[in-house]
């Protein structure tokens, strides 16, 4: 049984007068084999038992209350030697608000105010907050299922490529309590087979 986990690191700030900035990092672990389910991209290395992406949102332009999401893209590939019997995504390290948030914060989930959008292949999986999605995915039980290539949850067959896009965005009624807010979450890439 291989087990395999990418995480994307997230931070954001949230503003209703000025701007957010959104940056996101990403690795993998939790395996004791050559990992199954990777992220390709620009600034990802591997090792044995891991992997490191570089920074998902890397010159990110400001967020504001009601503008445009930030959109990225991932291609996530299988190399299991069999069809995964679970594959997904969770939050691990969820901090709605991190104690590096400005003093102007005074909002007490600044992350209900994140709207996220989780694609896969064109289908969207899941549209709400990041609070709401920490709360329900936050370890591989609860996880949100992928469907890789099969169009099946949980399954990925030796060798598919999936697209998984990640949109989030500061929404239009976000108040002044919510500016300098900082969030944090790794969010995880998850394979079993």
């Amino acid at each position: 049984m291989f087990k395999t986990a990418a995480a994307i690191k997230l931070a954001a700030s949230g503003a209703a007068i000025g701007a957010a900035i959104l940056a996101g990092t990403a690795h993998a672990g939790f395996v004791t084999a050559p990992p199954s389910l990777t992220q390709s991209g620009p600034g990802c290395s591997q090792s044995a038992s891991s992997q490191v992406c570089g920074n998902l949102f890397t010159a990110a332009g400001p967020m504001v209350p009601g503008g445009p999401a930030l959109s990225r893209t991932v291609t996530l590939a299988y190399s299991g030697s069999a069809a995964s019997t679970e594959a997904g995504l969770y939050l691990q390290g969820f901090q709605s608000r991190t104690a590096d948030s400005a003093a102007t914060c005074s909002a007490a989930d600044p992350a209900s105010k994140l709207d996220l959008t989780i694609s896969e292949g064109g289908s969207t999986l899941y549209q709400g907050s990041l609070s709401d999605f920490a709360a329900a995915h936050s370890d591989p039980a609860g996880r949100l299922a992928l469907a890789g290539a099969t169009g099946r949850p949980d399954t990925f067959n030796p060798g598919d490529r999936v697209d998984v896009s990640l949109a989030i965005g500061l929404d239009r009624s976000a108040g002044n309590e919510f500016m300098g807010c900082l969030s944090t979450t790794d969010f995880v890439w998850f394979a079993e087979q």
